[in-house]
C-alpha cells in the first residue's frame, strides 16, 4: 500500500502561471476558489509565459522551475573584467561602486612572468583612500582572491609590478539583491 505523498497525481499540479493585470472581467474566473481572496489582482494564463505584465504595462521576466511552478529569485550576478598593463610606476585600477552589491569578491591574476604586489584600497568618496589589509604578493600564472573586512562605498586595487613590464587581469565578481 503506498502512503498519500508518494501516490503521483493523474494531472499536474499547476497549469498556469500567475501574471499581473488588473484587465479580467470577471474575478472569480481568474484564480481557485481558495486563492480568491488573498490574490484578486492575479490572471493566470496558460504554459509557457515568459513574462508578466503589471498594471502599468510593464512586463515583468518570469521563472518557472521543473515542477512548472513560479520560480522566484531577486539575486543579479555581477562579473566586471579589467586587464591592467604595468609598467615601473605603482597603477591604481579603477575604482568601483560597491554600495549596492551584498557581497563581492576581487580575483586578480598575475598573466606576467615575475611576481606582482597588489594592495586593496577602500574609500568612502573615490577620493580618499584607505589601505585594507597586507600586500598579497601574486606570482606567475596564479589567482588571488580577495575579500574586503570593511564596507565602503568605493573599492580599488594598487598594483605595481616587481619587475616591469607585467600584465594582470582583476576580475570583480557580486551578487546583488
Amino acid at each position: 500500500m503506498k502512503r498519500d505523498d508518494q501516490t503521483k497525481p493523474s494531472k499536474p499540479l499547476l497549469t498556469t502561471i500567475p501574471t499581473l493585470s488588473s484587465t479580467r472581467k470577471n474575478p472569480s474566473d481568474a484564480l481557485p476558489v481558495s486563492n480568491q481572496k488573498k490574490y484578486d489582482w492575479i490572471k493566470l494564463t496558460r504554459v509557457p509565459l515568459l513574462h508578466a505584465e503589471t498594471e502599468s504595462g510593464e512586463k515583468v521576466p518570469l521563472q518557472v522551475n521543473k515542477f512548472k511552478r513560479l520560480k522566484i529569485s531577486a539575486v543579479q550576478f555581477v562579473n566586471e573584467k579589467t586587464t591592467i598593463h604595468l609598467t615601473r610606476k605603482p597603477k591604481e585600477s579603477c575604482s568601483y561602486n560597491v554600495s549596492e552589491f551584498q557581497t563581492y569578491t576581487l580575483a586578480v591574476v598575475n598573466h606576467s612572468c615575475e611576481p606582482i604586489d597588489v594592495v586593496l584600497q577602500l574609500s568612502p568618496n573615490n577620493r580618499d583612500f584607505y589601505t585594507e589589509g597586507p600586500t598579497y604578493r601574486i606570482y606567475p600564472d596564479a589567482v588571488e582572491l580577495i575579500v574586503p573586512q570593511r564596507f565602503t562605498k568605493f573599492v580599488r586595487l594598487r598594483l605595481s609590478a616587481c619587475h616591469p613590464p607585467a600584465s594582470a587581469t582583476i576580475y570583480l565578481q557580486a551578487q546583488m539583491y
